[in-house]
């Protein structure tokens, strides 16, 4: 979902992950919930946005960043924030990231 500064919705829709670019691990926990093995790192996706009402197929990358574990890096490109970011390719940059606390990788 899109939204303007006065917190109206401007455009929301899909998105469909196209591939997984990389994936940073940062280690994992079993102190955040117990009885639960949670782990961190930051994945890169390619993805294709789809607006609602429309057939529109908007390529993005999406970053997801997740500060659970001992490995996590100093700074980085994108710097370090927990949640996740979104740059629509030659459209618009989100380039903040939008913290949630809420993103986590669950091993396998």
């Amino acid at each position: 979902m899109h939204k303007r500064a006065d917190a109206s919705v401007f455009a929301q829709g899909t998105f469909t992950a196209r591939s997984l670019t990389s994936f940073q691990f940062y280690g994992c926990s079993d102190q955040i919930v117990p009885g639960a093995t949670l782990c961190g790192g930051l994945a890169k996706l390619e993805v294709t946005l789809t607006p609602a009402g429309t057939s529109l197929q908007l390529p993005a990358t999406l970053w997801i960043d997740c500060l659970i574990g001992d490995k996590i890096p100093s700074g980085g490109d994108p710097a370090r924030h927990e949640g996740i970011r979104l740059n629509v390719n030659d459209l618009i940059n989100f380039n903040k990231t939008v913290p949630s606390g809420f993103t986590v990788f669950i091993p396998e």
